[in-house]
């Protein structure tokens, strides 16, 4: 017998599993339920472990809706769920999820995952250090850039106090006073720091609707959000919303005035629906769930209000009206996405060249998207070559690997090995001395050096299925991060380039998850935050240290050349006789 191998996994046994694992997930009981009762069940359970706290209870269960809403969304008529069923099949379908998401991987990228097989027995573990990584740093971005953003602000205190003892009954055209006001404030701080690279006021077609009405109604979705978990916390009576389309179109044109078709249209396209399920639409990109019997629309609160609906709007255009997202949307992302990246850089000092052309000396040859000039005074010239990459930002497994595509990030490799082949030729030496200041260093005239750190830039990817690549990969958060810690300093830059992922691996936390699937006991494993991650603040040029090692490089008499020497010591210290 031929045994087929995945970088040492048996691929066979691998897809005997995967076949178990459906199995065991077609065989649930809960199945049988009342289809639209279970999700509105499912919803309770969730928005309960978020009003306790209990995020990684959410996630988990939150994960098992995803899995098992397809089944529920038909509207089949069935007995009534109970907790004593439901809860645990929701939680064997979020380890479903996360499994799925392992096979996804080991398919696709060979190296992600070793597979362990014993008689009775699977263990399944990272073999990919990248992958436990993007997932912490995703993780860690998204506390710190919680609590910095509302550090000092007490909305949801403010906001209870006013809605203790009060009726749960919230419509727009009442809402107003101090509430309206702060409700208003906390929506607009969070959609502030979302990912979003359209204006609110761009009106461009989205097929059917507007970018500018699409973000007044998920702002006035996450108002309303907002009223309902903080009520619900205040007066200690957890729920979901449960609303007729109807009825929430209503709601959302009179906070809008968006009309009431364009709110419709909107609503399709954030909802879960047997519409969405049948065009074979995962659920992981949306909130809503519209019921199939009772024509109601499911909403949490708490799920709504943490909603990532700046994102998941785009993946379904681009699935549903792929054209209008490739005409309207994607090249506006791209080039929205370059500006806010070179605006970070300009921030902290550095000078930045756009989208530098370099095809009239060579066909073959990309357009450098950003090119970073530091100015060293006691070197020459630092330069960051800059690829910008900005994929719609993945919600599971298929969308990470989607990085991998010839079209997507992996291009940016090739792309600057090519610009690294141009720019120490002759003629890519004469085009860069044009960028740089005719008069060459101060103090030093044509005498210095030029040094080329090329970085891979991205929406959301931090070098995940990229860890034998020459060239560092990170994404906009991280990086915004580092720059407002770096204050100008190019050695600390490319210091945390070179060793991030050294610091995420002393952060993160490998837990072991147990479960079974029918007699075989599964053990895997998961990324977790075990502590913090963040950027020691510099003092360089604020402390005009720049300066003083400038004004003492001149007084010893030493020449930019010298660092070449200093290098070549030290190569010959950590190396010797070699």
């Amino acid at each position: 017998m031929v045994v087929e191998l995945i970088m040492g996994n048996d691929l066979k046994k691998i897809k005997d599993f995967e076949i178990q694992l459906d199995q065991a997930l077609e065989l649930l009981p809960s199945l049988a339920f009342d289809g639209d009762e279970s999700i509105r069940l499912a919803m309770n359970f969730i928005d309960y472990c978020y009003m306790q706290l209990n995020h990684s209870a959410a996630d988990r269960l939150e994960d098992g809706l995803r899995i098992l809403a397809p089944y529920f969304i038909q509207g089949k008529r069935g007995p009534e769920p109970t907790v004593e069923q439901l809860f645990p099949d929701l939680l064997f379908a979020g380890h479903y999820f996360i499994l799925r998401e392992y096979l996804y991987y080991t398919y696709n990228a060979t190296e992600s995952f070793v597979w362990q097989f014993t008689a009775d027995e699977i263990t399944i573990k990272f073999n990919d250090p990248t992958i436990p990584r993007q997932f912490y740093i995703q993780a860690n971005n998204h506390l710190i850039g919680s609590m910095n953003t509302f550090e000092g602000r007490d909305y949801g205190e403010r906001i209870m106090t006013l809605l203790r003892g009060r009726d749960d009954e919230f419509t727009y055209s009442e809402e107003g006073g101090d509430i309206g006001k702060l409700l208003e404030e906390e929506a607009d701080l969070k959609l502030s720091v979302y990912y979003n690279f359209l204006d609110p006021t761009d009106e461009i077609d989205m097929g059917g609707y507007t970018y500018r009405e699409y973000y007044l109604i998920f702002k006035a979705l996450m108002m309303k959000a907002l009223y309902h978990r903080y009520h619900s916390k205040a007066n200690e009576t957890p729920g979901i919303i449960m609303i007729s389309p109807a009825n929430l179109i209503n709601d959302l044109h009179m906070a809008t005035q968006v009309p009431p078709e364009i709110c419709s249209k909107v609503l399709d396209d954030i909802t879960y629906s047997d519409l969405a399920r049948r065009e074979r639409i995962q659920p992981v990109y949306f909130s809503l769930y519209r019921l199939g019997n009772s024509d109601q629309i499911a909403i949490s609160p708490f799920d709504l209000s943490f909603w990532e609906g700046l994102i998941n709007i785009f993946r379904v255009v681009a699935i549903r009206r792929p054209q209008v997202f490739l005409e309207n949307i994607s090249a506006r992302l791209g080039d929205n996405f370059v500006n806010y990246v070179e605006a970070l850089f300009v921030k902290q000092g550095f000078r930045c060249l756009k989208n530098l052309q370099l095809s009239r000396f060579d066909s073959r040859l990309p357009d450098i998207d950003l090119l970073v000039i530091s100015e060293e005074k006691t070197f020459g010239y630092v330069l960051f070559c800059c690829e910008a990459k900005n994929p719609i930002p993945p919600q599971w497994a298929k969308d990470h690997l989607r990085v991998l595509n010839e079209d997507s990030i992996a291009k940016a490799f090739g792309q600057l090995d090519l610009i690294n082949e141009f720019l120490i030729s002759d003629a890519g030496i004469n085009f860069l001395r044009r960028l740089l200041p005719p008069g060459g260093l101060p103090h030093f005239g044509g005498e210095f050096l030029v040094s080329i750190f090329n970085l891979v830039i991205t929406s959301r990817n931090a070098g995940m299925f990229f860890g034998d690549r020459s060239h560092a990969v990170i994404d906009y958060i991280t990086l915004e991060r580092l720059l407002d810690r770096c204050d100008g300093d190019v050695v600390y830059l490319m210091r945390a380039f070179r060793e991030l992922g050294d610091w995420v691996d002393g952060c993160l936390k490998i837990v072991q998850v147990d479960f079974e699937v029918g007699t075989t006991k599964v053990t895997y494993e998961g990324a977790d935050v075990g502590k913090l991650l963040d950027f020691r603040q510099a003092e360089y040029k604020s402390a005009n240290i720049d300066k003083q090692l400038a004004e003492d490089f001149i007084r010893d008499g030493r020449r930019p050349h010298d660092t070449l020497e200093y290098i070549r010591q030290k190569l010959e210290d950590e190396n010797p006789g070699g």
